[in-house]
């Protein structure tokens, strides 16, 4: 699941986090960041 608050933060930055599931059937967070900007390199290579 990939989730996405856009620009709601003081910072006026988007914030990523990245959820998944685990072998228990349970939700878990994988990662998160706060990214300057939106250029396709800033979300892979």
């Amino acid at each position: 699941m990939f989730d996405t608050t856009y620009k709601t933060n003081r910072y006026d930055m988007p914030f990523r986090s990245f959820v998944g599931v685990n072998h228990h059937g349970m939700s878990t967070l994988l990662g998160c960041t706060l990214l300057w900007n939106e250029e396709t390199h800033m979300f892979a290579d």
